[in-house]
């Protein structure tokens, strides 16, 4: 039985595309310290502190809404004021 026929995608939808196997993030965090006396009133130190952040998860947005500065505007002959707002974010998406 084929339930994908009958499924339609709203307008302006937001859907996450995510791999079937995706790798677990992981964190390495290395450190090392060497301190050295010299003589007897000196002391000489130096650290170094490292992270390695591997397979870490980002995401982007594929269709933003391209902001239109000005206070009036036009978009598919609707006037909108101010130019940019939430109630016109779907007529000013880039695709």
């Amino acid at each position: 039985m084929n339930l994908t026929k009958n499924i339609t995608f709203p307008t302006a939808g937001v859907y996450d595309n995510m791999p079937v196997n995706p790798h677990p993030t992981y964190l390495q965090q290395r450190n090392l310290s060497l301190q050295r006396q010299i003589g007897t009133n000196w002391l000489i130190s130096a650290s170094y502190l490292g992270m390695q952040m591997t397979h870490l998860w980002t995401g982007y947005e594929g269709d933003p809404a391209v902001y239109l500065p000005g206070s009036s505007c036009t978009i598919n002959a609707k006037t909108y004021s101010p130019c940019s707002s939430t109630a016109n974010t779907n007529q000013r998406l880039t695709l």
